[in-house]
């Protein structure tokens, strides 16, 4: 789990303006991103959360190329607890397991 470069203060309130995106200020904001994808079948693969690296290299190369946006697809069925999978894996636990796995 990581937290830092500037999680703390947590996601800024977005909404659409027009065709643009402000914050709670009213300032333009835009979504530079990444795709952290494979995740979305580990709960029913029996692998829990997506076992890869996130330590401070990775963290690091995405803040200092200024992303603010990261992609974390999640799959239904572990969402919503499908009966063919692992209980650990899925539902509320799946859900608090991805949010502490890729706290910033």
């Amino acid at each position: 789990m990581h937290r830092g470069f500037g999680a703390e203060a947590g996601a800024p309130a977005l909404r659409a303006s027009g065709n643009k995106l402000v914050d709670s200020g009213g300032a333009t904001r835009r979504l530079l991103g990444v795709d952290r994808s494979g995740g979305e079948f580990d709960c029913f693969q029996g692998t829990g959360i997506r076992d890869v690296p996130v330590d401070d290299a990775p963290v690091k190369a995405i803040a200092d190329r200024k992303i603010n946006t990261v992609r974390i697809p999640l799959d239904e069925g572990c969402r919503l607890g499908r009966s063919d999978i692992e209980p650990e894996y899925v539902g509320a636990d799946h859900l608090a397991a991805v949010k502490d796995r890729w706290r910033w």
